[in-house]
């Protein structure tokens, strides 16, 4: 996806709100699951928030507009079955102070996402502390001001939440040194939580011109109570109290949403010729099939993105395998011999087939493993065209020694929505630091890729090995 940070523009009347927001604003594409919207900076200058306790707390609704809705879930509900593990936001003093006569008293504790669910057009979050109290100044109580704001951030990365706020904590001007979920049962999701705004533009209903201004993405309201915030399993369900005097104001543009387009033109090449089975040699009973595909789109094509090839039902072919693989999820699967793409960006050095054990695999009289479904995925880079022509270079055995007709495949393009994702290192790996591996399916068709022929074993030509996949199984155990 191509992302262009917009300058940013305040709308009059932020000098005059209590509670500024600013907005950084990202381009995404209309029609996708996963696009990454700006950043929401809050900014409190008055004692907006008081009387907030943690028996009556002060709840913020911040609802996205305009059709559009959460990719992910953050925050689950508080019920059976669901994990709920509120996010606590690190709160911090944004000017430059003396931390030996100012100091942010906030728990760390005091303000957290409660809701934050895949579907939803709406994240909330709870305060339990008066923002009478949130900053001591001699030892002496006081609200935030123009000359102390107050400030926190949704739609960032734990490693930037960490980088913004460890060194004011350590001398008092933070309340925590990064977005936390206190008692996760994950050490990463523990210290460094991402709150990225992973935005599903699917149903998004307006194309505004781009050389008008944006419309606004999102809205804030603050109420005094919010009964089923925590437990509804529907928004609509949820019944807020009372507005508080909030006075919220600024920039509610996070994302601008341009309409683009894909699509992928399968084309099947005259039938390719298999062998014969013979029980000596039972692997020389493969097929070379070709496929060309032409993936036209007003993005690039970027790592994630993936070509799946599936066999019908009751057919006696698939794919060989090799060694077995765990991924970063959990799920088992093996690699894939012989079989990947090349042209364009999907190449034996950037790209790895790998079949999963729960998408169906068979095991022939003579002992070889065959998947019925296998992933091509881009693992490594991304391309800056989005308009190139590839061939699907598969082995295919058969079972028993039974190849018969016409060889056909269904072939699926899914398309990675974009290459925004932080480096995988130190304490930053968890899922939620991107929004960069959601797919999109753009295209599905079957297609003839070749017909299993017999041949004397004097005519048979020699075939290439697998290429080796030791060296992609680091990186598949990433993903």
């Amino acid at each position: 996806m191509r992302l262009t940070l917009l300058a940013l523009v305040l709308v009059s009347g932020i000098a005059q709100a209590n509670v500024n927001i600013q907005s950084n604003q990202m381009v995404g594409r209309n029609g996708f699951l996963c696009e990454q919207a700006g950043l929401v900076h809050f900014t409190v200058t008055d004692n907006d928030f008081d009387g907030a306790t943690a028996a009556q707390p002060i709840y913020i609704r911040l609802r996205l507009l305009e059709g559009l809705s959460l990719s992910n879930t953050l925050v689950d509900l508080d019920l059976a079955g669901h994990v709920h593990e509120p996010i606590y936001l690190a709160v911090a003093i944004a000017d430059s102070v003396d931390p030996s006569s100012v100091q942010l008293t906030i728990a760390p504790d005091a303000l957290a996402i409660i809701r934050w669910r895949a579907g939803e057009d709406q994240i909330w979050l709870r305060l339990n502390q008066s923002s009478s109290s949130w900053i001591e100044v001699d030892g002496i109580a006081q609200a935030p001001s123009r000359v102390l704001r107050v400030t926190w951030v949704i739609g960032i990365t734990g490693r930037i939440t960490h980088m913004s706020n460890e060194s004011r904590y350590s001398v008092g001007l933070a309340n925590r040194p990064a977005n936390a979920r206190i008692g996760s049962s994950s050490t990463v999701d523990n210290l460094f939580v991402s709150t990225l705004l992973c935005l599903d533009t699917t149903q998004h209903t307006i194309h505004p011109d781009p050389t008008e201004l944006p419309i606004r993405t999102f809205e804030l309201h603050s109420y005094n109570s919010a009964l089923g915030v925590t437990s509804a399993t529907n928004t609509d369900d949820i019944i807020p109290g009372g507005q508080t005097p909030a006075n919220f104001g600024g920039d509610y543009r996070n994302i601008l949403i341009e309409d683009g387009s894909a699509q992928v033109e399968l084309t099947p090449n005259a039938p390719g010729l298999g062998f014969t089975c013979h029980n000596a040699f039972p692997l020389n009973n493969r097929l070379r099939g070709n496929i060309s595909f032409r993936y036209i789109a007003s993005w690039p094509w970027f790592e994630g993105s993936e070509v799946i090839l599936e066999r019908p039902n009751g057919v006696s072919y698939g794919f060989p395998t090799t060694t077995p693989f765990v991924d970063n999820n959990g799920r088992q699967g093996h690699y894939v011999a012989g079989s990947f793409l090349k042209g364009g960006p999907l190449s034996e050095s950037t790209s790895i087939a790998l079949a999963y054990d729960d998408e169906g695999y068979s095991t022939t009289t003579s002992g070889i493993r065959i998947a019925h479904k296998i992933h091509v995925l881009q693992a490594f880079g991304s391309a800056p065209q989005a308009d190139f022509i590839g061939e699907v270079e598969s082995l295919i055995v058969g079972e028993d020694c039974e190849p018969t007709g016409d060889v056909i495949l269904t072939v699926t393009i899914q398309a990675a929505d974009n290459t925004t994702k932080e480096i995988s290192a130190g304490p930053y790996t968890g899922s939620d630091q991107s929004c960069g591996l959601c797919q999109t399916t753009t295209a599905s068709g079957s297609v003839v890729v070749g017909r299993f022929a017999t041949y004397f074993e004097s005519e048979l030509p020699l075939w290439p090995s697998p290429h080796p996949v030791s060296h992609f199984v680091q990186r598949v155990n990433q993903l």
